[in-house]
């Protein structure tokens, strides 16, 4: 019996570590970080949007210029980099079918939602519409994703 209160003790030691986490996530998120927003898709253009990532916290709207300097909080400058983008899609070969071993692959149809061909398409690649550039630090949750590092060679 005795092992049983403890066990439900160290729960509720995890419930409030796991809040404390939380917390301390939700603050990262909120610090500001410097840099130049690009919007790649649209030069010199603007985009609005409207952003929240918590439930406590309210929608804030935000409207940044291509080559303009802004402080964003953290999460902002990531959802940035990370999720504002489109898939261009390649068609497969006749053989390959379901045999990429990804499972997303998509089907033409027709008005009426029946399959037009036996046709199947891919992911090929993750355009990025826009991105952030930090002029600070540059986190790993921050920089975009799919970069490549770059290295020198000593001759």
């Amino acid at each position: 019996m005795a092992q049983i209160i403890e066990r439900k003790d160290e729960k509720k030691l995890n419930k409030i570590e796991l809040a404390k986490k939380l917390e301390a996530q939700h603050d990262r998120d909120n610090e500001l970080v410097t840099g130049i927003f690009r919007y790649i898709e649209h030069p010199k253009g603007t985009l609005r949007f409207r952003f929240k990532k918590y439930a406590q916290d309210d929608y804030k709207a935000y409207e940044l210029t291509d080559g303009g300097k802004y402080k964003l909080p953290r999460m902002v400058a990531r959802h940035l980099n990370n999720n504002v983008h489109y898939m261009e899609y390649k068609r497969l070969d006749q053989q390959l079918g379901d045999m990429t071993g990804h499972g997303m692959t998509v089907h033409a149809a027709v008005n009426d939602g029946s399959l037009q061909s036996p046709e199947k398409m891919q992911i090929a690649n993750k355009v990025p519409r826009c991105e952030f550039r930090s002029l600070e630090f540059m986190d790993d949750d921050i920089a975009p994703s799919g970069l490549v590092e770059v290295t020198t060679r000593v001759s």
